[in-house]
């Protein structure tokens, strides 16, 4: 058995589904089921190790390869290590590559989208492609198709289960697709925390049958069942500031409204829009942008623990085609930030990159050590093995580097290195600031994949499975232990076995055949010349 190719190292997002890809390799287990158990161990605790799936593979080749995906879904942030693990088989004696390691930082301020779409137009298609850019965030689509409408309200299943998503995005969708059930399920979520935006369409808001729905009294708006022909604002139309807010600043040099009014007006103007009514009147509800009439277009606000936002806006897609994709990128990721009311907290005093995560001994390894310039604090590299012994890494082998001023104007300074020559086993690099208790640590594995250690003995389980292919033709295998048992049955097979003899005689061999041979042929010869001198042919 032998797990490879497993990825390195993983970024993910808490509460994101990532995919962990491996190949499961096979050798003398044809028709044998091998359970592949994957195994996740919190870096701070390392003794508590949880078994998180299983798969069980069935080899159909006497050496068999198997490419495996198994998707998992991110715990809360901080480092883990990934195992996967086959289980030992009958026969297998060497089993250092029967498992592998992965390692995986998550991060928290993740989001997990829901995108629920009546219409398959551009904005949709366009609102994903910039969400997906970033790799915090989970896009799930679901298109409900007109088509289906003699099947509504349809079931959503386990996409209404309570946690699942974090923000709910409502495209052009009639409020009967799902029914009122399950807007009610949406509507607890968002008085729980989770976050929602409607968009504009034909069949959105007060046209879409929402002013007597569940979600009337979610979104920040007063909606009234409109019909179709009176819920559109006809014409192109510039949207117009109220205020400064942290889903429409889309100029990040100036935060004015002098100077966020000109990045919107840069913009192609929207084709037309939805009309949203009056913003309901409670705390918190504010519109951000308008129509150069005034009449609102972007309006926000709170409904229990959940932030909702109602955008009039169906055609932000023309932004990417006349190519300002980065405005439409910023604008609705930080709608979908806004919504999931998450601080920032991916700042960290010391980070620690390395240039792997796993390699083997003797691979040239480096890491590199990022923390912001304190005065005098003096940090220490070390690194420590699974047995808890601590290997200084000297002063003189580390090149310290001038500090920096970052983004956000602070100091930092970088320290790099190599990783020096280690046996196999599991490893942390830690630094620390020798003034302090601050630390930060990441884990790495040194390999011994030496080719011919590899497989030190012999593959029993193949041999086996070779001398079952000749049974029939009296093939078997012994074990050392049963030498004299061998002994015995090679001296009974060459006491019972019988070799055939093919023997050949041609005439003239012998004097018994000889002799009337001659003489036939003599006599032959002496009647040839008598018949020819009778018929005077001589």
């Amino acid at each position: 058995m032998e797990i490879d190719e497993l990825t390195q190292s993983l970024s993910v997002f808490a509460g994101n589904d990532f995919d962990l890809d491996f190949v499961v390799r096979t050798r003398a287990l044809m028709g044998v089921e091998v359970p592949v158990r994957v195994w996740l161990t919190n870096e701070e605790s390392p003794q508590q190790r949880e078994e998180v799936a299983i798969r069980r593979v069935i080899a159909e080749r006497s050496a068999d390869s198997r490419a495996m995906k198994i998707t998992l879904t991110a715990p809360q942030a901080g480092s883990y290590r990934i195992e996967v693990a086959a289980d030992r088989q009958d026969g297998e004696t060497f089993l250092a590559n029967n498992s592998q390691y992965a390692f995986v930082d998550v991060r928290s301020g993740g989001g997990r989208v829901l995108y629920l779409e009546g219409q398959p137009r551009p904005e949709q298609a366009f609102i994903r492609r910039s969400l997906r850019r970033f790799p915090d965030l989970e896009i799930t689509y679901r298109w409900i198709s007109q088509d289906t409408s003699a099947q509504w309200p349809i079931d959503l299943g386990d996409l209404l289960k309570p946690g699942k998503f974090d923000v709910y995005i409502i495209g052009d969708l009639p409020a009967a697709a799902i029914g009122e059930k399950q807007w009610e399920s949406i509507a607890t979520a968002v008085d729980g925390g989770t976050g929602l935006v409607a968009i504009g369409g034909l069949q959105a808001f007060g046209a879409g049958g929402y002013g007597a729905s569940t979600l009337a009294r979610v979104l920040p708006i007063q909606m009234a069942n409109q019909p179709a022909g009176d819920s559109q604002i006809a014409g192109d139309i510039r949207p117009k500031l109220t205020v400064v807010h942290p889903i429409t600043s889309l100029s990040p040099t100036d935060l004015s409204l002098a100077t966020q009014q000109s990045a919107w007006d840069k913009l192609p103007p929207l084709v037309g829009a939805s009309r949203l009514g009056q913003p309901r009147v409670a705390p918190g509800i504010s519109v951000l942008l308008q129509t150069p009439s005034e009449s609102p277009l972007l309006v926000v606000g709170e409904y229990g623990g959940g932030r909702v936002a109602a955008f009039g806006g169906d055609s932000t897609w023309r932004w990417w085609r006349r190519g300002d994709d980065e405005s439409h990128r910023r604008f609705w990721r930080q709608m979908i930030l806004w919504l999931l009311n998450r601080d920032d907290d991916s700042a960290v005093d010391i980070a620690i990159d390395l240039s792997q995560r796993r390699f083997e001994t003797g691979d040239q390894t480096t890491w590199q050590v990022t923390h912001s310039a304190t005065g005098d604090a003096k940090l220490s590299i070390q690194i420590i093995a699974a047995d808890g012994s601590v290997t200084d890494i000297p002063n003189e082998s580390i090149v310290n580097e001038s500090p920096e001023s970052g983004i956000d104007g602070e100091s930092r300074s970088t320290l790099q290195g190599s990783i020096p020559a280690l046996p196999a086993g599991i490893y942390r690099l830690r630094a620390k600031v020798a003034s302090s208790d601050q630390a930060s640590e990441k884990t790495f594995q040194v390999l011994d994949n030496d080719r011919e250690l590899a497989r030190p003995f012999a593959d029993i389980t193949y041999m086996n499975q070779l001398s079952a292919q000749t049974t029939a033709s009296g093939g078997a295998s012994y074990m050392p232990s049963q030498i004299q048992e061998l002994i015995d049955r090679i001296a009974e097979l060459r006491r019972t076995s019988s070799s055939p003899v093919v023997e050949k005689h041609r005439l003239g061999d012998t004097a018994a055949t000889a002799w009337p041979l001659f003489l036939a042929i003599l006599i032959l010869i002496s009647a040839e010349w008598i018949l020819r001198r009778k018929w005077g042919l001589v």
